[in-house]
């Protein structure tokens, strides 16, 4: 019961960290990357010491799950391992080890009841968003599949659409039909590399960080990610 009570207090004090974590294996998984793919980003990750990948310590993909490697920032102590369910948001994670309090122990029947009175605080504040993301997750089931779903995609950090080609005839549709007049083509210096474009939302240039990404993902997609043969990417603004 102490244990529970600990994790889901480390889960409270890191709020931030762990739902930011969430939402990022939530997103990878959402586009469908492997578990090698996965396993690589967060290690590219911790060499640039960002927090998120820095307290993966697991991913279960088989089982929804991560561990995560947690400790009191107001305290010196060492980091404790944090199991942490990928299906619920970060308040919910830890409502579920005080849940398991409730049922392990009586005795602490005091702390989990002013804890679950803070927890339920702050469910009010966010249960208007959680109305809205079941909506969506049911518009999601009915409604028909956007153009660009047929291709491989994501949206930059910045909010950017980056789309690239699934094969030779998607790299021709894409560049020919979706290639707007102020959008960006991007491409791995290799030969037979997926084409891909991030579409501008006006006229001014695009960012480079999301320059940067796009550049990334198109050596993702080419036969240097599994050869591990990097080479430079190019870009080329569209004439259209």
């Amino acid at each position: 019961a102490v244990v529970s009570t600990q994790k889901a207090y480390l889960i409270e004090v890191n709020l931030e960290v762990v739902e930011e974590t969430i939402t990022i294996v939530q997103n990878l998984i959402a586009n469908r990357l492997s578990w090698e793919e996965i396993d690589e980003l967060v290690e590219e990750g911790r060499e640039n010491d960002h927090a998120a990948a820095l307290a993966i310590d697991k991913i279960s993909l088989d089982k929804n799950r991560m561990s995560m490697l947690l400790r009191d920032p107001y305290e010196m102590g060492e980091s404790i391992m944090v199991d942490i369910d990928l299906d619920m948001g970060a308040y919910a994670n830890a409502k579920r080890y005080y849940d398991a309090v409730k049922q392990s122990s009586l005795k602490e029947k005091k702390t989990v009841q002013s804890s679950s009175i803070a927890l339920k605080n702050a469910e009010k504040k966010t249960e208007a968003t959680i109305k809205d993301i079941n909506i969506v997750a049911s518009i999601k089931k009915a409604r028909k599949a956007m153009w660009f779903e047929k291709f491989l995609w994501f949206i930059s950090s910045e909010g950017y659409m980056v789309i690239g080609g699934r094969d030779a005839q998607q790299n021709e549709i894409l560049v020919k039909k979706y290639l707007g007049k102020h959008d960006v083509y991007v491409h791995a210096d290799i030969h037979g590399a997926t084409s891909i474009i991030v579409k501008n939302k006006g006229s001014d240039p695009l960012p480079p960080k999301t320059m940067m990404e796009a550049g990334c993902f198109a050596l993702c997609q080419s036969s240097a990610w599994n050869s591990k043969n990097f080479e430079y990417y190019w870009m080329l603004m569209s004439g259209h």
